[in-house]
């Protein structure tokens, strides 16, 4: 989700920015190809593997589906019924952890109490209205309630689970 930077050569395998202290250290194979990237910024370092073809060609596709799904400001399949049955998960206290990727069902959990509460304030769900898809892919929802409204925005793995959600 970050802008794209001007990265400049320091050597044969590391590259420096000047917007940011960052470096990039491109670790090769025998055959002289970059297996993987370290990433070498505020005091961390982030290593990178090299993805095969197939991999890559599978996120290339995907990527492909998302900006079309922007572009065209269509939501994705089944993130309507997924939000639903979050809300109601959410409201009754029993959300479905299992559907959830695992940082969306640590976060939940720690939250759940205060979640519940403000959804017990606002009551029933009156109607779900889809309102746009945002650049990282999350559809967004206007969901109306007996005693108010918020944006919801849900975003789906390829695997159907609920990979980020959020309200206000």
């Amino acid at each position: 989700g970050q802008s794209q930077i001007e990265i400049f050569p320091e050597n044969d395998h590391e590259f420096f920015t000047k917007v940011v202290d960052a470096r990039v250290t491109f670790n090769v194979d025998a055959d002289g190809r970059a297996a993987s990237l370290v990433l070498h910024q505020n005091g961390r370092d982030v290593t990178a593997q090299r993805l095969d073809d197939v991999e890559a060609n599978s996120i290339a596709q995907q990527l492909a589906s998302l900006n079309e799904r922007v572009r065209s400001q269509t939501p994705g399949p089944g993130s309507e019924a997924a939000l639903r049955n979050l809300v109601a998960g959410l409201a009754a206290g029993k959300p479905d952890y299992a559907n959830m990727s695992a940082s969306l069902a640590m976060a939940t959990q720690q939250q759940l109490d205060r979640i519940q509460g403000v959804l017990a304030a606002l009551g029933a769900i009156k109607s779900v209205t889809f309102s746009g898809v945002a650049p990282n892919g999350a559809d967004i929802y206007q969901v109306a309630f007996e005693n108010g409204s918020h944006e919801w925005r849900i975003l789906l793995a390829p695997d159907g689970k609920i990979q980020g959600a959020q309200f206000r």
